[in-house]
Parts: C-alpha cells; structure tokens; sequence
C-alpha cells in the first residue's frame, strides 16, 4: 500500500488516540489523520499522539481527495459533511458513526418526560416539542448538505449494529454495516480496574452531566424501588453540560440529602476507581445508545447494571448474552434483592463474553479488515 493512502477526517478528541493505534497497528504509515481547524497556530488538547495528526486549515490548499484509496469520517459534523460531497464518486466514504452524530434524527425521545421538562426550562420550547417535530426536520433532510451526504456515504461503522438498522429504516438510507470498534478491553479495563473488588453497596447514576442520561427519572427508580439510606448515589458530572449540572445538584439533593455524592471535578484514576469499586450497582438510565466504554468496565467488575429496555444498546448486549436487568423490569417486581452485585459466577460470564467481543486481538482483526476491504475494493470503487 502506498504511503498515506487511508485519509481519517477526525476532531480533537479522546478517543481518536485508540484510533491511531489501532489503523497504525495494521497498516503502518498508510494513515494521515487530519483535523479540521481554523488556523496554523490551533493547539491540540486531547489528542496525545500529537506526531500522527496534521492540522488542515485551508482544505482547497492541504487536501487532494483523489490522492487517496477511502476517506473515514470519524464523527459527523457538517464540517466533514461538505467533504463528503465533494469526494470524487469513485473514492469509497466510510462513516464511524458514534452516535450523537444523528441519533436525534431517528430516536424522536432521548429524554424521559421529568427529564424533557427540565430541559424545556434550561432551552427552551423547541428542545420539548421535539418528538413532534423531528418528522419535520427528516422530510427535509435530502435536501441538506447533511441528508446529501448521508446518502453519498458507502459504509457505516456504528458503535452497535442494531443502531444502524433503525438508522437505515428511519431515514431511508442504504448504508452496508462494517464493523470497528474504538478501543479493545484492555483500553477500558485497565491494571488499574483489574483486579478490582467490589467492596461497597453504592448506587452509580450516569456517566456525565448530560440530559441523555435521566437523571431525575433515576432518581425516582432509586427512591421507589431501593433501600438508598445506608448507601450513596454517586453521579459522576464532571463533563458536560453547566447548566444541566447545576439543577442536577439541588434536584439530587433535595432526593438523597447527604447520600448524595455529585463527582462534579475530574479525578485522578485511582481515586475514580475508588468510587467506582463502592458501587455494587449502576444506573445508566439512556433511551439511546451512550456510554458504552464506562459499561465495559462495569461489566468487568461485577457490577449490577440497570439499563432501559427500549435502549438500542441495552438489546445489543443482552441478545450477545451480557447479563444486564432492565429498569422496568426491576420496577414490576419492587424486590430489593437486586441490591448487591452480580456476584462472581454472573461476573465471570460477563467477562467471558467481553474477551469474546472486546479483546485486543479481535479489535485489531476488525481493524485489519476494514483496511483490507478498501484495498481490495479500489478496483471496484474506480470502474
């Protein structure tokens, strides 16, 4: 293959460092992973491998498109939307969908009704009429950069393939799955977490200070179906939203009083770990497909995770056979012997089942075939 043939058009992000390793493991020297900027002096923040990233600033002068074999969208932004459509028709596109990208175009409800009225106080009336507008904003879609792009794109590489099923049906697109993942066990399941025990009976809620996650509607969960009073609810909101956090702390301590116990600074990990290995149960309360990394580790350690059925996510796993209980169901039985972990049989499922799906070697073999394919497939992609 010759050199720099794979172009990846990513953000500053975490998460594209696991990228970087992952394509550079398999096809060293092939990749040029650019990020979309506004000027020559723009500094990185969170992308680590620095020496691997080139910064585009002017893409008329800095990118050639038909200098390369596949172009990989990592992320959807309209940025990247109007490179899509002015790739050259015979250069294969393949999107990493991950999610937030265009979930809101095909889940009407993100939110749950306590949650959908806070966020009308915080953003006002659109954000609430949502669900009954959306079919408004998909008759329009074709016709945006956005929706042309979308329907431009060869491949799609989903965080779960069941999300690009519905993605498919609810936007009346076409695009074939192709299998990737960011990262392998050993990414989230690090030394640190390994050998972690459980040690505590605290409740997990969330993962960030973002509506997606329901807080409130957890919280009720908690209060009705829970012995809560002897333990804490930690609810980790040290990224996102400012404004969403600051009526997430009084509402959770109006509920919890001194059980509540907000993560509202970043942590250093071992002091993350600490929270996370008190905790014997977890609430992860989306409608929609989120977190996925922080699920792993929990799975990892044991702990018992409580899921919305109606979440895409929640049925992938579950049909991969993870063992995870669903708020509903929980709430039906109105049983606290669903209080402690899973216990070390359950555990030790889990954790089959992530080497299984999740481990290095089949990350990098995922990896390994999608660069494949688009070598094999130039031919076909240039006729």
């Amino acid at each position: 293959m010759k050199t720099e043939k794979l172009l990846h058009i990513v953000d500053d992000e975490k998460f594209i460092d696991l990228a970087i390793k992952q394509f550079e493991k398999v096809a060293p020297g092939a990749n040029l992973f650019a990020v979309l900027v506004n000027s020559s002096s723009h500094e990185l923040q969170y992308i680590n491998q620095k020496g691997k990233v080139k910064l585009i600033w002017d893409l008329e002068k800095q990118l050639n498109l038909y200098n390369y074999d596949a172009i990989f969208i990592h992320y959807m932004t309209e940025e990247k939307c109007k490179i899509i459509n002015a790739a050259p028709l015979n250069l294969p596109v393949i999107w990493l969908f991950w999610g937030q990208d265009a979930q809101k175009l095909f889940m009407d409800r993100s939110y749950k009704e306590k949650t959908r009225k806070l966020i009308k106080d915080l953003l006002g009336w659109n954000e609430y009429l949502y669900p009954y507008t959306n079919w408004i904003r998909r008759l329009f879609l074709p016709y945006k950069e956005r929706g042309r792009a979308m329907k431009r794109i060869n491949f799609c590489a989903p965080v779960i393939s069941n999300e690009l099923e519905l993605m498919n049906d609810r936007l009346s697109l076409n695009l074939e799955f192709i299998d990737f993942s960011y990262g392998s066990l050993d990414d989230f399941v690090t030394e640190a977490i390994r050998d972690l025990e459980i040690s505590g009976p605290n409740i997990l809620v969330g993962n960030s200070s973002t509506a997606a996650c329901n807080h409130i509607e957890s919280f009720d969960f908690i209060k009705e179906n829970l012995d809560w009073k002897h333990r804490k609810i930690i609810v980790p909101l040290s990224y996102g939203s400012k404004d969403y956090r600051n009526e997430i702390l009084k509402i959770g301590q109006e509920y919890f009083g001194e059980n509540f116990m907000p993560l509202t600074d970043f942590l250093p990990i071992q002091k993350y770990n600490e929270f996370l290995g008190s905790c014997s149960l977890a609430i992860m309360n989306h409608n929609r497909q989120q977190a996925l990394g922080n699920i792993i580790g929990l799975l990892w350690l044991g702990t018992k995770i409580i899921m919305d059925k109606n979440n895409p996510l929640f049925q992938f796993l579950t049909s991969k056979g993870f063992i995870i209980q669903s708020v509903q169901a929980l709430a039906s039985d109105r049983i606290d012997s669903h209080s402690g972990s899973l216990g070390i049989k359950k555990r030790n499922h889990n954790r089959k089942l992530l080497q299984l799906y999740y481990s290095d070697e089949v990350v990098l073999e995922k990896t390994k075939k999608l660069v494949d394919a688009f070598v094999v497939c130039e031919t076909a992609f240039s006729q």
